[in-house]
C-alpha cells in the first residue's frame, strides 16, 4: 500500500513534450485532487504498519504520523488552489500550459503570480511556503520526521521491517519526496517550460533542485515536538492558506 499509492501519484505528474506528444501517465481533469488523493493514503500504510508490528514505539510512530499527516493534508490542499485557480482548471498539464511565455520562460510562474500583478505576487509566493512546508511534513522529512525519530522511537512505524518490507517502506518515503518536488515544480516553476534546453530537461532541473533544497533543510533545521508540529499546522498554516485562497480570489477579479 505504501509504495503503491506513491506510483500512483505519479501518473499525473507531467514530464514534457516527447515526439509532439506530453510525456504523462494520465492527464486527468482533476489532476492534482488525484495526486492529493494517493498521496493521502499512505497514512493508512504507515498506521497498519506501526500497529501491526506488536512494539510500542512502531504503535506511537503510527500513531503520529496519522495526526500528522492528516493536519498537513489540509493546508497542503489550500496551498494547491492558488495554482489551480489562477489557471482556472484542476489538469496538472493545463497549469503547466497556463505557465507558457514570459522572460526566460519565468515570467509567467505562478511562484511569481503568473505576471498578474503584485497581490498575486504576494499569493504565489505564500501559497509556494506553504506547499513546501506541508509537503515537508507530509513526507515525514527533518524538522517534521516525529513518526520515525531515531532518537525516540528506534525507527518508529518500520522498527520492526527488514529486506523488501523495509525497502517499500523506503520507496515510499522518498518517492514522496520526489513526488512532491515535482508536483511544486509543476505548480509552481512552469514545468517543462524553459528556453534553449528540451523540456524535460528543464523539468529534471527544477525537480532536482527542489530534491536537493529539502536534503539541506534535512541537516539545517533541528526536530520539532508533536505540540509544536501540530500548532504550526492548526493556527498558522491554516489560517494562513485561508486567507490566502481570499486573496487569490480577489486578485482574479
Amino acid at each position: 500500500m505504501a509504495a503503491v499509492v506513491i506510483l500512483l501519484a505519479w501518473m499525473v505528474i507531467p514530464f514534457g513534450p516527447f515526439f509532439s506528444r506530453i510525456l504523462v501517465g494520465r492527464d486527468l481533469s482533476i489532476g492534482i485532487l488525484f495526486f492529493i488523493a494517493m498521496s493521502s493514503l499512505i497514512v493508512m500504510a504507515v498506521l497498519l504498519g506501526g500497529w501491526a508490528s506488536n512494539n510500542k514505539y512502531s504503535l506511537l510512530g503510527g500513531l503520529r504520523a496519522a495526526s500528522q499527516m492528516i493536519s498537513y493534508e489540509i493546508p497542503l490542499t489550500l496551498a494547491v488552489l492558488t495554482p489551480a485557480m489562477m489557471a482556472g482548471t484542476l489538469s496538472t498539464v493545463g497549469i503547466v500550459h497556463a505557465q507558457a511565455g514570459g522572460f526566460l520562460g519565468a515570467g509567467r510562474w505562478f511562484l511569481f503570480g503568473g505576471g498578474r500583478g503584485i497581490g498575486a505576487l504576494v499569493s504565489g509566493l505564500v501559497s509556494f511556503l506553504i506547499f513546501v512546508t506541508a509537503a515537508t511534513a507530509e513526507v515525514k522529512r527533518v524538522p517534521f520526521d516525529l513518526p520515525e525519530a531515531e532518537s525516540e522511537l528506534v525507527a518508529g512505524y518500520f522498527s520492526e521491517y527488514a529486506g523488501i518490507r523495509f525497502g517499500l517502506f523506503q520507496l515510499a518515503e522518498y518517492g514522496g519526496a520526489f513526488a512532491m518536488a515535482a508536483l511544486a515544480a509543476v505548480l509552481y516553476l512552469g514545468g517543462w517550460h524553459g528556453p534553449a534546453l528540451p523540456g524535460i530537461v528543464w523539468f529534471a532541473v527544477k525537480l532536482f533542485v527542489l530534491v536537493v533544497f529539502l536534503m539541506w533543510v534535512r541537516w539545517t533545521y533541528p526536530r520539532l515536538r508533536l505540540d509544536q508540529l501540530l500548532s504550526l499546522s492548526w493556527k498558522g498554516l491554516v489560517p494562513l492558506g485561508l486567507l490566502n485562497v481570499l486573496v487569490t480570489g480577489w486578485t482574479l477579479l
